[in-house]
């Protein structure tokens, strides 16, 4: 799949899965958003794969929509979004709720 000059966001990409997602992405031509909790593995992934490494919280609706716009402002529309990280709270089973903005961990 060619997707040069497409915006691509990976969140959960500064390790792991994620990590191999944005590389592969970015050798596909994708300009790619790298978003953690872990800023700074963001940071250093992004800056290997010439993308942008950004902090995100996806148990936080705030933090989610604020990924997407820089996203956007910077790589254009989101061609590819990949929900790799993870998110639990303490609600039973498969019942998630967002975190409120106040909690998010920054």
């Amino acid at each position: 799949m060619d997707l040069t000059d497409r915006c691509a966001v990976v969140t959960g990409g500064g390790h792991g899965i994620g990590r191999a997602l944005a590389e592969e992405l970015s050798s596909r031509g994708a300009r790619v958003v790298v978003a953690d909790l872990n800023v700074k593995r963001a940071g250093k992934i992004a800056e290997r794969i010439g993308g942008l490494g950004l902090h995100c919280d996806v148990g936080s609706k705030e933090d989610v929509e604020g990924l997407i716009t820089l996203a956007e402002l910077n790589f254009g529309p989101v061609a590819v979004f990949c929900s790799n990280a993870g998110y639990s709270d303490t609600g039973d089973g498969l019942a998630q709720t967002p975190r409120p903005s106040d909690a998010s961990s920054r």
